[in-house]
């Protein structure tokens, strides 16, 4: 992991390009997030589907809500690079948390919202549930897949694999459950046991979630009813719901999918 703080003394700090890279991801996520002290940023879609965590290079001094992220994103990109000061609260009851940001070499405010107005990930952390499987997804592939021409067709994005050329293949579907590209080779050269390849009929399905991924190398694990993407870095992580439609059963009774997020 890499740190370089964008921060000076006095709490006045520059995003990266990096980190604006990073909260453009939040916001296809959730179009309001809340930011906390420290070098982590976290979000959770409103439908409770994908979750992300991410580390920043630069360090928040303290917690603050932005209703509309995009909306940020954007006025930070007018103002060419800001100098951010975080202003607090003068009463202690909101101690620690910032009543807005002021950019300070364009003499421009941004106000930030309550907390509780922004929905958030749990406190406690998820707990996985048993690794079924695992594969390896470079950002070669993760390219290749976000490069299809108008991915919000897509209803899924589904992965497979194959016994005949013992490969993983990726594969966009489209509302109608069609699929209107060619299947992107994940993996191949795989042993005939790989958890693909045990049973024809298994397969992950995601929803569109899966286009919001950061291109980067990726490991990937699935258990029951979801799957978690980790850059090889370990800076950015994933966590997105598995469509019901998934089969990825070890047994012959295929197991019903579980959303626990």
């Amino acid at each position: 992991m890499c740190w370089n703080l964008n921060t000076n003394r006095d709490g006045i700090m520059i995003l990266s390009k990096r980190t604006i890279e990073i909260l453009r991801c939040c916001s296809s996520i959730n179009p309001s997030i809340v930011i906390k002290k420290g070098s982590t940023i976290k979000t959770i879609s409103l439908k409770k589907d994908i979750l992300f965590e991410g580390y920043i290079d630069e360090k928040f001094s303290m917690n603050f809500g932005i209703v509309d992220l995009k909306k940020f994103i954007c006025f930070y990109n007018k103002m060419n690079n800001p100098n951010i000061e975080m202003v607090g609260y003068e009463d202690n009851v909101n101690e620690g948390i910032a009543e807005k940001l002021v950019f300070r070499n364009g003499n421009k405010e941004f106000p930030t919202c309550e907390l509780s107005m922004v929905e958030q990930p749990p406190e406690r952390g998820l707990t996985f549930p048993k690794t079924l499987g695992s594969l390896f997804f470079s950002k070669d592939k993760i390219k290749s897949i976000q490069s299809l021409k108008k991915p919000t067709w897509y209803k899924d994005f589904v992965i497979y694999g194959c016994r005949d050329s013992n490969c993983i293949y990726g594969q966009p579907s489209c509302h109608n459950d069609s699929f209107l590209t060619e299947k992107i080779k994940i993996e191949d050269n795989l042993e005939n046991d790989n958890w693909f390849l045990e049973k024809p009929e298994r397969k992950l399905n995601f929803n569109n979630n899966f286009y919001k991924l950061i291109t980067a190398d990726y490991e990937v694990e699935f258990g029951n009813g979801i799957a978690k993407f980790e850059t090889t870095d370990g800076d950015l992580k994933y966590w997105i719901a598995l469509e019901n439609s998934s089969v990825y059963a070890m047994n012959e009774e295929l197991s019903k999918t579980h959303n626990p997020l």
